[in-house]
Order: C-alpha cells, then sequence, then structure tokens
C-alpha cells in the first residue's frame, strides 16, 4: 500500500478506536460516516480539476497540431495517450510515498 494512504489509514482506524473507547459507538459511526463524505468530496474535486487538466491539455495540444498542419485525429489520439500515461504515472508516484 502506498505510503501516504497507508499512514492516513492507520491514523483513522486509530481515531476511530479512540472515539469509539470515549464516546462509544453511536458517535464513533458518525464520525466514519463524517470522514467518508469528507474523502468523497475530496475524490470528486480531484478529478474534476483532473479533468479539467485533461481537457486544457487536450485544447492546447489540438491547437499547436492545428499549427503545424491539419489535425490529425492519430495524432491526437497519440498525445491523449501519452498525457493519460504521464497523468497515471504522476498520481502513483505522489501516493507512493
Amino acid at each position: 500500500m502506498p505510503g501516504i494512504v497507508g499512514s492516513l489509514l492507520i491514523l483513522a482506524v486509530m481515531i476511530y478506536g479512540l472515539v469509539l473507547m470515549v464516546a462509544g459507538p453511536a458517535k464513533a459511526n458518525k464520525l466514519v460516516k463524517w470522514i467518508f463524505q469528507k474523502l468523497w468530496w475530496l475524490t470528486k474535486k480531484i478529478l474534476r480539476e483532473l479533468g479539467k487538466l485533461l481537457k486544457w491539455g487536450m485544447i492546447r495540444t489540438g491547437r499547436l497540431i492545428g499549427i503545424f498542419g491539419r489535425r490529425h485525429p492519430l495524432a491526437t489520439g497519440i498525445i491523449f495517450s501519452l498525457m493519460l500515461i504521464a497523468t497515471i504515472l504522476f498520481f502513483s508516484i505522489l501516493l507512493s510515498g
């Protein structure tokens, strides 16, 4: 498991155990629900921003291809694939700790 994600998971389990011992199961379940809502919100925000970056990159590369000649679907597909691979590598390196 990647370092940052693993550390956050261990921290979440420790906090859940502490709240479970101190406040009881009802408060602990509310805490878990709140944490998952915040994580879902953060995930949606990250994916939305990533989508904007990919869209912006496609527009820019499309204009670049348009400058050097007419737009070619194969060239656009290759550039999009390279950008997608670079994005996946970036996030895998970021999450690996």
